[in-house]
């Protein structure tokens, strides 16, 4: 059984590019917000996260946030092309597991999905 992904952008092309590239490897659930993100954390099992950083309602940093303190073992990776901004406490507060800066190279997001998943505790 594939693990499942969920990826928050609010860049509509990135997304579907994402979910197209990574679907070989995962069950993929989209959302467009950080509302949207949360929802869908709700109604499905997820492994692992992607989210955007900046997103229309919430950002990255506060989806992040809020899973972990729901789910502290889904590991979270934040997309961002603007990772200067981003200090290693606002990372850590929020429980970002690993930052992917944009423009997105697949195979490195993949490397980094994988690594994340495996070092992920078995009571997932």
């Amino acid at each position: 059984m594939k693990p499942t992904v969920l990826i928050a952008d609010d860049d509509a092309q990135l997304l579907a590019m994402l979910e197209e590239v990574l679907a070989k490897d995962f069950t993929v659930i989209t959302a467009r917000s950080g509302a949207s993100a949360l929802t869908q954390f709700g109604r499905h099992a997820v492994d692992i996260v992607v989210t955007d950083l900046a997103m229309p309602s919430l950002n990255g940093l506060q989806v992040a946030a809020k899973i972990k303190a729901a789910k502290p073992s889904v590991p979270i990776l934040m997309l961002t092309a603007w990772d200067v901004l981003l200090s290693d406490e606002d990372l850590a507060d929020a429980g970002v597991d690993e930052v992917v800066a944009k423009p997105v190279l697949i195979h490195e997001l993949s490397g980094r999905l994988g690594k994340l998943l495996a070092a992920q505790s078995p009571s997932r």
